[in-house]
């Protein structure tokens, strides 16, 4: 039995095509459970049809999707929790390919495969292309040797391993990844299991949500041993498999630029949570775009 957590925030226009995918490959012996702060998004989820799976819409108090997922998973009924967005989409058969690996007790979170939907005809599109792609490649090598980070897109985990999320967490996945690992159980990678995601389709939101991203190595380094040479080392190893990618001279450039501001987000990521000690809870905004 599982039950599947939405974290959700004036998405509207997505929640439904979320609901109704995955509840075409539960039972009634499972849950959906959407969480969201805002009446727009609650009411469309309310509206979707999910063939008698029970559905529970929870209102979270706007303080982000870290306190969101702490209120839910308290809410779950069952062993096996769920975790997606309400701005993405699973592949039909995304919740079986995750379970398969839960009968192995060692198995503490499976993860999916990301799959960018962006057109490859626009420079932010190729980076997005370009970027899922090398992270595809870099967890299969990885698996094996060093584990992977789940990825928060879609994930499935034993709810008595998930732990409680501090609220100005930039980056709850690789929390609770670095949690379980901590606890001896592994991480599974099933390329199998994809899930569809659109990413920024403007340059500010890009680097809004990069800068979020990269700021989680300074911020988890407060609770696990994280070491920043291995998160400089993993930049290095995807700009590697980023240069596999390139068919044409365009993209020669794009690159070039994609490397150009990928250095800019490190760089004001060391300014503020390094040198300015910027409080992490002032890094959420909004990415408007991917919705």
């Amino acid at each position: 039995m599982i039950s599947v957590v939405i974290a959700s925030y004036k998405e509207p226009r997505t929640i439904g095509k979320a609901i109704k995918v995955l509840a075409l490959q539960l039972t009634k012996n499972d849950e959906i459970i959407v969480t969201a702060p805002d009446i727009e998004t609650r009411n469309a989820a309310r509206a979707t049809r999910t063939n008698g799976i029970p559905l529970v819409i929870l209102v979270d108090k706007g303080k982000g999707k870290p306190a969101a997922l702490n209120r839910a998973v308290q809410k779950a009924k069952y062993p096996l929790l769920l975790l997606t967005d309400g701005d993405v989409r699973v592949s039909s058969n995304a919740v079986e390919r995750l379970k398969q690996h839960s009968a192995n007790i060692r198995v503490g979170i499976v993860t999916g495969r990301v799959v960018a939907t962006n057109a490859k005809k626009t420079m932010l599109g190729f980076w997005a292309y370009a970027l899922s792609e090398a992270f595809h490649e870099l967890r299969l090598k990885r698996q094996q040797k060093e584990g992977v980070i789940a990825t928060g897109y879609l994930y499935l985990i034993r709810k008595n391993l998930f732990p409680f999320i501090p609220e100005d967490t930039l980056a709850d996945d690789a929390y609770v990844s670095h949690h379980v690992l901590a606890t001896g159980h592994t991480i599974v990678y099933e390329p199998r299991a994809e899930v569809y995601v659109k990413y920024p389709a403007s340059l500010p939101d890009w680097l809004r949500q990069k800068k979020r991203t990269a700021g989680r190595v300074y911020q988890l380094a407060k609770f696990y041993h994280i070491s920043k040479l291995h998160s400089f080392t993993q930049e290095v190893s995807v700009g590697v498999l980023v240069l596999k990618k390139i068919s044409s001279l365009q993209e020669v450039f794009w690159l070039l630029g994609l490397f150009i501001f990928k250095l800019y987000v490190w760089a004001r990521v060391f300014f503020d949570y390094r040198l300015w000690k910027r409080t992490f809870s002032k890094a959420w905004e909004r990415v408007e775009s991917t919705k």
